[in-house]
């Protein structure tokens, strides 16, 4: 029995040691593997550090955009500002060139009131009845369209000239 025994155990000795080659021969064939696997892939640690790589370069642009369109906001507060200055300028500008334009057209509508109502006196001095309808003395005539010249400042452009010694009536 011992015999028996001994064969038995010695069974079980190479069966145990048969069962941890293979065990070990396992073992090597999955790291095998599992290292072929890996230099496909890359290495799992590698594959987290770019995940969070990538996580944070992604944080980090976010933020600069965030940073970007703050400055782009101050930029735009700014060129409003600038904006609304300038406007107002323009419109002051424009208000004193209107307010100028006004003071112009009223002078120019002086002017032009003045001038028809001196045309007017012209063409009534003109048509004036001289001295060969029977409105006296040619002499007296001159004298009085003399002294309307006299005074007003366009006498040399009138086609008539005063009697010499006309001057010295009308200062009188």
């Amino acid at each position: 029995m011992l015999e028996y025994l001994s064969v038995r155990i010695n069974v079980f000795y190479v069966t145990a040691i048969l069962l941890a080659f293979l065990a070990a021969v396992l073992v090597v064939v999955f790291i095998a593997t599992k290292v072929l696997r890996m230099r496909e892939r890359g290495p799992r640690f590698a594959s987290t550090r770019n995940a969070q790589n990538d996580l944070t370069n992604t944080m980090i642009m976010f933020q600069t955009m965030r940073d970007i369109l703050e400055q782009q906001k101050d930029l735009a507060r700014q060129l409003n500002v600038s904006l609304d200055k300038k406007v107002r300028y323009i419109k002051t500008v424009v208000d004193t060139a209107l307010d100028d334009l006004r003071e112009m057209r009223e002078t120019a509508r002086g002017l032009a009131d003045e001038l028809t109502a001196a045309k007017a006196e012209l063409a009534a001095l003109r048509t004036d009845p001289g001295p060969a309808a029977g409105g006296g003395d040619h002499r007296t005539h001159s004298r009085q369209v003399a002294c309307v010249g006299a005074f007003w400042p366009a006498r040399d452009v009138l086609p008539f000239r005063a009697q010499p010694g006309c001057d010295a009536d009308c200062e009188s």
